[in-house]
């Protein structure tokens, strides 16, 4: 699986997980407005995912090891979930790709990366 989107899908009322997907290059759940866990880790392709409507995440919010995915797509999340009702618990953000900027192109967050 290269991608996937799930439309229709406002809440989560335990984890979304996307995990150890080698081939998988994006997401998009535009959507979602709450979760209890969001995981994301492992997925050596992903280069973007969508949730723009995420602001809160109940418990764990753990994005790492994703080696293509922009370190500064991530920073977004973490600021737009903050910025709504914000993340219960436990922050891990780690281990994603740093060598990218990101700016915003017709209202959409795009990262560049070398």
């Amino acid at each position: 699986m290269t991608s996937f989107s799930l439309p229709a899908l406002t809440s989560v009322g335990k984890y979304l997980a996307v995990l150890y997907n080698d081939a998988l290059t994006s997401f998009e759940v535009p959507a979602l407005t709450s979760v209890a866990s969001l995981l994301v880790y492992h997925n050596d392709a992903l280069t973007s995912f969508e949730v723009p409507a995420l602001t809160s995440v109940g418990s764990h919010l753990r994005v790492y090891g994703n080696t293509a995915l922009a370190q500064c797509l991530v920073d977004a999340l973490v600021e737009q979930i903050e910025a709504g009702e914000g993340i219960g618990d436990e922050i891990i953000i780690s281990d994603n790709n740093t060598n990218c900027t990101c700016s915003e192109v017709g209202g959409v967050l795009e990262a560049t990366c070398p």
